[in-house]
């Protein structure tokens, strides 16, 4: 007799029995009713106590056009190779720290070591490039060294790194399940395309059913979920791809992942206002690059999703970091 095929969620099943199915029930039963209803009530007037006003962005320009990140939110972040991931993130975790939130950090880019000098380079203003290349002076350096040291002590010991950078789907689960019991309130997850995922679907359905069962923890462990994603490229994007805004379409894992998101985000660097399409055509066949044509150390970002009627493609004021 030939073995059934293995289920498509193999991997989640495992860690799924915390929150198996409640069994059926007699809903008939006067006694079940009144207890279910007095439990709902007595629930939401304890939450009432101590409402969830979420947690705003570092950005005031984002938090007039999108709402607070609240507990069960899953908000995803794309943009191309370069794009200011990374930056991002490490911004909203230093934003979030400083307002008494406690964030755990998933970074499959940079060693936990990179990701610290540059979270101290954030917090100090120091150049991360230059602080990459040794090239800071003994004064620059003492700050930085002052900055890596500070993050031992609150508010940025509010933010810890995870050590493995190439955790599969299920370590990623486990894990947030284990820190959220320590009282971490936010995931950043760095980014979506390198964690390893070992189904036998296509990728982009396995994508979809990961950042689906991430939304699902988001809500059953009343945890914010920031994801990053990549962006995708198309044929005759090239050397634009970084420049382009975004779309929905071109998110790793495809439209269907993303719409498994509560709020989408999208970030790309801008060309320079006023630069022609000659100019940007002739910057793309020298040997300089765009560089003339952009907006430096400059993002913009756009709103693809949001939660309550924001219509999609919302821009966002440039914003320098």
């Amino acid at each position: 007799m030939q073995e059934a095929p293995p289920h498509q969620d193999d991997d989640f099943r495992e860690l799924d029995d915390e929150y198996a199915p409640t069994p059926a029930v007699d809903l008939e039963e006067p006694s079940l009713i009144d207890r279910l209803r007095e439990q709902r009530i007595a629930e939401t007037l304890a939450s009432l106590k101590t409402p969830d006003r979420g947690i705003r962005w570092f950005l005031p320009a984002l938090n007039k056009k999108i709402d607070t990140f609240c507990r069960g939110d899953l908000i995803i972040f794309t943009a191309s190779t370069g794009g200011a991931k990374t930056t991002f993130a490490q911004n909203v975790a230093d934003g979030w720290a400083r307002d008494g939130q406690r964030s755990f950090y998933f970074s499959t880019e940079q060693p936990v070591d990179e990701m610290t000098k540059k979270m101290a380079c954030i917090s100090s203003g120091i150049s991360f490039r230059d602080a990459r290349r040794g090239k800071l002076n003994a004064h620059w350096q003492g700050k930085l060294e002052a900055a890596v040291a500070a993050q031992a002590v609150e508010p940025l010991s509010r933010i810890e790194y995870h050590r493995d950078p190439s955790p599969t789907a299920r370590d990623v689960v486990k894990t947030i399940r284990a820190v959220v019991k320590c009282g971490v309130e936010n995931i950043i997850i760095d980014h979506a395309g390198r964690i390893e995922l070992k189904g036998a679907r296509p990728e982009w359905q396995e994508m979809k059913a990961f950042v689906r069962y991430l939304k699902k923890l988001a809500v059953k462990l009343r945890v914010r979920i920031l994801l990053l994603a990549q962006q995708m490229s198309e044929e005759g994007d090239g050397r634009r791809l970084r420049h382009l805004p975004p779309s929905m379409v071109k998110i790793q894992g495809g439209q269907s992942a993303a719409h498994e998101a509560d709020v989408v985000l999208g970030g790309f660097q801008p060309y320079r206002r006023g630069a022609s399409e000659k100019e940007i055509n002739d910057a793309l066949r020298s040997q300089d690059g765009l560089a003339g044509v952009v907006e430096a150390n400059t993002v913009a970002i756009v709103v693809l999703k949001a939660r309550e009627g924001m219509p999609a493609d919302t821009m966002v004021p440039s914003m320098c970091w």
